[in-house]
């Protein structure tokens, strides 16, 4: 039987709405499930409510929730780079609802992986980080991307030919972008000094800045079928800092080969689940 409790806590005069999965009594370590934007506590497809459920069902209470504007909760919308506070009572609000909870593992997919890399090593509370394909695309890497691990696969897949040959498919049109996307990853190389992508790769720089200070267990899951899982494996395979960071002892990197970036086959889905569940029991998060 299900146990999930609708929750609403203040955020600086803002009302905040989530749903606590309440998990075993006895559990020591709760998992906050932060969302990346534009989206909301239930995710794509119900992404979060059935990896929640999951999760629960496993004995580890998990709180899901909408910050500030977005989804039920007021106040103004905000990026994923504004959102620590919002983490922060979130955190407080999932210890309060079940008192046993000493630590807790923060859940993010692409942007929100990105929020809790910087937020994490901040909070004491924290001992553990789940990182669901990261974002930290840069305009370097966004056109080679797309045309290593989109293009080409596509043309390897029926379904693309059949897209081809019933007409459901602009060549023209696709051409076009793939084009632009290879003229701006050239003009991205050439204007090295863009003001563009130093603010970019400042925030890129912020996110490895907190993952390098983060000292406790963390899973990387990614999957073998996004372009942001794409970009953030090759920047943690080509520059020094972030490869050193991703191969440090206390970080585990697991693939779902098939999976797209929020896993909308159900089997991706429960397997992601699943891979989470198993991670948080073998982890062995240590206090601070």
């Amino acid at each position: 039987m299900l146990n999930e409790i609708p929750v609403v806590f203040s955020c600086s005069g803002e009302q905040l709405l989530g749903v606590v999965h309440c998990g075993i009594p006895e559990a020591k370590v709760g998992v906050v499930i932060v969302v990346g934007g534009p989206q909301y506590r239930v995710g794509s497809h119900r992404q979060f409510v059935l990896m929640a459920r999951q999760l629960a069902a496993g004995g580890i209470p998990v709180l899901r929730f909408d910050y500030r504007g977005m989804g039920d909760s007021s106040g103004q919308q905000r990026n994923f780079e504004k959102v620590d506070q919002d983490i922060r009572v979130a955190i407080d609000c999932l210890m309060d609802k079940s008192s046993n909870i000493k630590h807790i593992t923060l859940m993010g997919l692409c942007d929100a992986a990105s929020a809790i890399m910087m937020y994490g090593e901040r909070d004491k509370r924290v001992n553990g980080l789940i990182l669901i394909n990261p974002w930290v695309q840069t305009e370097d890497w966004s056109g080679e991307s797309r045309l290593r691990h989109y293009y080409f696969q596509r043309l390897l897949q029926m379904s693309f030919w059949r897209k081809v040959f019933s007409g459901e498919f602009a060549p023209i049109s696709s051409m076009g972008g793939l084009m632009r996307s290879m003229r701006a990853t050239n003009q991205s190389q050439i204007q090295s000094v863009n003001a563009g992508k130093n603010a970019r790769n400042r925030l890129v720089e912020r996110m490895l800045f907190g993952l390098e200070r983060f000292n406790y267990p963390v899973l990387l899951l990614v999957s073998g079928r996004d372009l942001a899982a794409c970009e953030f494996l090759k920047l943690s395979s080509t520059d020094r800092r972030w490869k050193k960071a991703v191969q440090s002892f206390h970080i585990e990197t697991r693939v779902l080969a098939e999976a797209d970036h929020t896993m909308s086959a159900r089997k991706d889905l429960d397997a992601a689940a699943g891979q989470c569940l198993e991670w948080l029991r073998e982890s062995k998060t240590s206090t601070r």
